[in-house]
């Protein structure tokens, strides 16, 4: 027999390999370091930049993002994280800025946020946050 064989399939060098990968996106995470998912497959780097910017809390790593919908969630993990609703105001879509307010809101258990939400099957839902978030009835908006 010449030589060992394997079930491996060569990559190829338009293919990331993920083991690369992801010792890449740990190094970032570990040094909170977004320039490092610049280095990334573009395939990863969303996932990387929304990585660090959890444990940074830094909302430039959600500006680079490009998938709108990782963006928005980023965006929103970091509006939560500071309990800060003006970072909801980043997000383009509508519909994800609301669930943004939504989840500001009951993290900060302030019902106050909710007058920024424009969809109202999103903020009329006060008897769900009361039941999840025990917010007083006296700190609800008028």
């Amino acid at each position: 027999m010449t030589g060992v064989q394997t079930c491996a399939l060569p990559i190829s060098p338009d293919e990331p390999n993920l083991l690369d990968e992801t010792g890449l996106l740990d190094e970032a995470i570990l040094k909170k370091e977004i320039s490092i998912c610049n280095e990334i497959h573009k395939q990863f780097k969303d996932s990387c930049y929304w990585s660090v910017a959890k444990v940074k809390q830094d909302l430039s790593a959600c500006g680079n993002i490009e998938d709108k919908d990782i963006k928005a969630s980023c965006y929103t993990i970091l509006g939560m994280a500071r309990q800060d609703a003006l970072i909801c105001n980043n997000i383009q879509e509508d519909i994800d800025k609301d669930f943004c307010y939504d989840a500001v809101a009951k993290e900060k258990q302030d019902l106050s946020i909710c007058s920024s939400i424009k969809f109202p099957n999103i903020r009329d839902r006060k008897s769900t946050r009361l039941n999840s978030s025990h917010i007083p009835l006296s700190r609800l908006p008028s």
